[in-house]
């Protein structure tokens, strides 16, 4: 059955790590704020808040791959929405860059791996799904 294939356990795989990260991350920014920012960065008040209030996001995104990682080649709808939301965060950061500047490089890696990831997770997913059901 496709869903046994090495394929699929090497996406399930990718996702658990994306996931994980993510988790990670995102209690990381909830935890920390502002001052878990790499740069040094300052900010006010109200930035931190909103940094904190999307880590919570974050948290949720990756509990949402984690999820995803063990249903690779049965919910293909939800792995979709899930790799275009973090596509639209990719350009959400493009946006950011051309609005205000270039951000750490650790930001504009993210950004690629953001812009790269979620369109070789759906053709990945699309080789490995499994339209049995």
């Amino acid at each position: 059955m496709r869903s046994t294939t090495l394929a699929a356990r090497s996406l399930g795989a990718v996702m658990l790590l994306l996931g994980s990260v993510a988790v990670v991350a995102g209690a990381y920014a909830v935890i920390t704020g502002v001052d878990g920012m790499p740069g040094g960065v300052s900010a006010d008040d109200s930035v931190d808040s909103e940094l904190r209030f999307f880590g919570t996001f974050y948290v949720v995104f990756g509990a949402a791959a984690v999820w995803l990682s063990a249903r690779v080649t049965t919910q293909t709808r939800a792995l979709r929405i899930w790799a275009l939301t973090l596509f639209f965060a990719g350009v959400a950061r493009a946006i950011s860059w051309l609005d205000v500047g270039r951000p750490d490089d650790l930001f504009v890696a993210l950004m690629v791996v953001e812009l790269t990831i979620a369109p070789a997770v759906v053709v990945w997913q699309a080789a490995v799904r499994d339209d049995s059901g």
